[in-house]
């Protein structure tokens, strides 16, 4: 159902691409305007036709990059200030201009994402719905457009839904679709949003996820009461190696509160704990504490376990206490021999 602070005005005009374009055709005043794919000239920093100026025209021309993501959400971010007046472009040389929010599988998301950014004063003067063809030709028309009302309120802060957050799912569930090959960069960021069934995927997008979750009102009132973000997951980045595995879960909405944090930190600290301790304990099954029979000694260095010192009971302090790796690495050493000991008994 429409909001009553957003005004839909139906249309079935094709997409249009705008560039920039410097050659002997572009008037000499219009020196911040741009070519439109149908010819007509528009000025880059409203959008209007120069002929009739005072509506914007069509978002450019793009191609879904999914074969089931069909319906582009497009918005006209307006760089112009208050009272009418031009600020011209941005501290880096951009101007007004059309920008894809994100892709969605059916209209109705689509739909709710474009009203969206239409209810509240902010910086964005129209939002548009393009429909792709299923053969993922040029071809794409507009079918919804919401403008957005004069008198738009501010934006309210989310609140936080009552009960616990749901728990997020395993990243097997929430796969990524088979992108075209021509995609250089496609928009592997996606916000998943809690329903009565579970776990859903809303938009695919290029790191906006924080500005829709926004937009939406993800909270108590709003059309979701959770939502999470996620990404592509590269576990060897420090080491310069962006080879994906899988997905990543990347950011929860609405914020969560400081004993989330802290319940989340904890836990991911201790799950990685107990891999190191799972890993040390597979790795020093073929290495046990004694030599072999008949095995010569190995020239040692340093001190064994058993001729170091006794390790002070202090060292296992609360998780809260920040230790160093070399510790953390002892600690772990530690708790491989009491699963030892505890297995042999």
């Amino acid at each position: 159902m429409l909001s009553a602070s957003a005004r839909m005005v139906a249309s079935v005009a094709p997409a249009g691409r705008s560039h920039q374009i410097d050659d002997e055709r572009a008037p000499a005043i219009l020196p911040s305007a741009c070519l439109h794919e149908d010819g007509r000239w528009i000025w880059a920093h409203t959008g209007w036709p120069v002929e009739a100026p005072g509506q914007i025209v069509g978002p450019p021309q793009e191609f879904a990059p999914a074969p089931g993501l069909r319906w582009q959400v497009a918005v006209w971010h307006d760089l112009r200030g208050t009272e009418g007046k031009v600020l011209g472009e941005d501290y880096g040389g951009n101007t007004s201009n059309w920008q894809t929010v994100g892709w969605c599988s059916t209209r109705d998301d689509a739909r709710l994402i474009a009203r969206a950014y239409m209810p509240h004063r902010d910086h964005y003067a129209r939002a548009d719905v393009v429909e792709h063809g299923t053969d993922n030709g040029e071809v794409s028309r507009t079918v919804d457009t919401y403008l957005p009302d004069p008198d738009a309120p501010e934006r309210p802060r989310p609140a936080t839904a009552p009960g616990p957050r749901p728990a997020s799912p395993h990243r097997s569930e929430i796969p990524e679709p088979a992108w075209y090959q021509r995609q250089d960069n496609p928009p592997n960021s996606s916000l998943i949003v809690w329903t009565p069934a579970g776990w859903r995927t809303l938009i695919w997008t290029n790191w906006q996820t924080g500005i829709i979750a926004q937009e939406l009102g993800i909270g108590a009132g709003g059309p979701y009461e959770w939502a999470e973000a996620w990404g592509p997951r590269h576990p060897d980045r420090h080491l310069h190696d962006w080879t994906q595995e899988g997905r990543t879960l990347t950011h929860r909405f609405p914020e969560p509160t400081y004993e989330e944090r802290t319940q989340f930190i904890d836990a991911a600290r201790r799950a990685h704990e107990d891999a190191l301790v799972d890993a040390l304990a597979d790795l020093r099954q073929d290495r046990p504490d004694r030599p072999r029979p008949n095995a010569p000694e190995p020239a040692r260095r340093c001190r064994t376990r058993d001729q170091a010192p006794a390790r002070s009971s202090t060292a296992t302090g609360s998780i809260g206490v920040v230790v160093t790796w070399a510790t953390r690495a002892a600690l772990v050493i530690a708790r491989v021999d009491v699963r030892r000991t505890r297995g042999a008994a």
